[in-house]
């Protein structure tokens, strides 16, 4: 649709200039010598810019008319490769030890019929959340559990937790 079009558009013209904010801002974050309020400004910088970024994606997903590509997937590999990328990401977070956990509270693997990309990105962006929610040192724990309701629906629970300051 055309407002797809121009969402998009104006998602990649603002996309570009927040990438070499968000550079810069952690070439800074990489220097030795910053007063501790020049690193917390840094670090300001850099959330935000995650932020903006986050909004303009949301945006963009949002005047985009919905078609799912659903197939099954199995629910602890999905979970496993987004504790892997969160943990990556991690790794350009200097001073801070944020560990990201798994638990897998189910006896058998649970397989949905999803569209796993979406799902990938609903749970990547609670842990991310997860993370920036935590000052200093802390863990994201995310769970999977299944059980079965009083009526004998199934149901997949995916837990995150984190040890920040809430919400």
């Amino acid at each position: 649709s055309d407002l797809h079009v121009a969402a998009a558009s104006l998602a990649h013209e603002i996309r570009n200039p927040l990438a070499a904010i968000k550079g810069v801002a952690e070439a800074f974050l990489q220097r030795q010598k910053l007063t501790r309020q020049e690193r917390e400004w840094m670090e300001a910088v850099r959330q935000e810019v995650t932020h903006i970024d986050s909004r303009l994606r949301e945006l963009v997903d949002v005047s985009q008319p919905r078609v799912f590509n659903t197939r099954p997937c199995v629910l602890s590999d999905l979970i496993s490769g987004v504790v892997l990328l969160a943990t990556y990401q991690l790794k350009s977070i200097k001073g801070r030890r944020i560990s990201v956990e798994f638990i897998d509270d189910t006896t058998e693997p649970l397989v949905m019929r999803l569209d796993s990309a979406r799902m990938e990105d609903a749970v990547l962006n609670l842990v991310l959340n997860a993370i920036e929610s935590i000052d200093g040192d802390g863990r994201v724990t995310v769970c999977l559990r299944y059980r079965r309701s009083a009526n004998g629906d199934s149901q997949a629970l995916i837990e995150v937790t984190d040890t920040g300051c809430g919400i």
